[in-house]
């Protein structure tokens, strides 16, 4: 007899989007470029939102939170939410 695996599901392609907001946080806390560090955190939401986009829920893993529109809508929304951040701050040094 062949008993299913239990356990935790596995994160799957969550860990897209843990590496892009890992690759911006260090860009912009050690690298001092936070326009850089912005938009690939920005572009990490996008990736997300196209792999769960994409993906059947089995490998969306970590992404597939509620129905594939809404996770999307919101991934977007939050991609556009760090992009606005990051472009609204200005860091250059004043006179």
């Amino acid at each position: 007899m062949i008993f299913p695996r239990r356990g935790r599901p596995g994160l799957g392609a969550w860990w897209v989007l843990s590496l892009g907001l890992l690759i911006g946080g260090v860009t912009v806390l050690f690298v001092g470029r936070a326009l850089v560090g912005g938009v690939i955190m920005g572009l990490a939401f996008v990736a997300a939102a196209v792999l769960r986009l994409l993906l059947p829920d089995e490998r969306a893993g970590g992404l597939a939170v509620r129905s594939r529109t809404w996770d999307v809508l919101m991934l977007l929304t939050f991609a556009v939410v760090v992009f606005g951040a990051f472009l609204a701050v200005d860091l250059r040094p004043r006179r």
